[in-house]
């Protein structure tokens, strides 16, 4: 199980997780290319660093491999990187021009638009703006599922 996926200032992506086969070796992949390589912990725990990926929707694939090299197990999430922040002399120029920033998400089991809206902007009936921006993910705003990842607008 992928439990998150963050982004560091460089781009550089850190995975974490829970759940592996103990010892097992573990495979990731973005996009289906190879990407990184790591042992899965005696409690099945595991970090991976990944290298940036490009702005965009991607799919990270994590397997988990015997011995022989068979997959024991898979996991799968999709995700959108990020392009980087400009230089900070862009910065000022870009300020003037740029369309709002947003952030994401991915979602977890047990997370709400509710909950989303409140711990981001301090008022939980903001839901409706991550709905909106997010219409095409969201049919129903009550029933939000793990692995879907949403914008969040500034």
């Amino acid at each position: 199980m992928i439990d998150t996926l963050s982004f560091a200032p460089d781009g550089k992506i850190t995975i974490s997780g829970r759940g592996a086969p103990r010892g097992a070796l573990l495979r990731a992949y973005v996009d289906n290319a190879e990407v990184g390589l790591v042992q899965a912990g005696g409690d099945g725990g595991f970090t991976l660093r990944l290298p940036a990926a490009t702005p965009g929707p991607h799919a990270l694939r994590l397997d988990a491999l015997d011995a022989a090299g068979r997959v024991l197990a898979r996991a799968e999430q999709g995700f959108e990187g990020v392009a980087p922040p400009p230089p900070p002399a862009a910065a000022a120029v870009a300020e003037t021009a740029a369309p709002a920033r947003s952030r994401i998400v991915t979602i977890s089991s047990g997370n709400t638009l509710w909950a989303i809206a409140r711990d981001t902007y301090g008022d939980p009936y903001l839901y409706v703006q991550i709905f909106e921006a997010n219409r095409a993910q969201i049919r129903d705003p009550d029933r939000i599922y793990p692995g879907q990842v949403f914008t969040l607008p500034e």
